[in-house]
């Protein structure tokens, strides 16, 4: 009787440290996926090819390269916040991808990026 009790201890015992690591190596992988998250970037480009702009998911801006041709300042405002904001859309639709192969399509952090894209649109 004793032995039968110490057999089905040991076998929780195993079980539960089994779940403990399978626990630990999801909060790994999870870690490493944000990082990978938060390094997304992505590029936009005016449509005439005046300016440049690299944003990351987060919305930062990276990058910014200007032609050299460009000489008017309203018109270089106007292209860089457009081409900004494009950059912007890019980045967190990249990262809502990616986000969605790794978690699903329902996870919070997948409609969160989505929906703050939308927000700001």
């Amino acid at each position: 009787m004793t032995d039968d009790i110490d057999i089905r201890l040991e076998a929780a015992r195993a079980r539960l440290e089994s779940q403990i690591e399978a626990a630990r190596a999801t909060r790994d992988a999870l870690g490493r996926n944000v990082e990978e998250l938060r390094s997304i970037e992505s590029t936009a480009r005016s449509s005439v090819g005046d300016c440049e702009v690299t944003a990351n998911a987060q919305g930062a801006i990276i990058r910014v390269k200007l032609a050299s041709r460009i000489r008017d300042s309203q018109a270089l405002e106007v292209l860089l916040v457009e081409t900004i904001a494009q950059a912007q859309q890019f980045a967190r639709d990249a990262a809502s991808r990616r986000a969605a192969s790794l978690f699903g399509d329902s996870s919070p952090l997948v409609m969160q990026l989505r929906s703050d894209g939308r927000a700001e649109a």
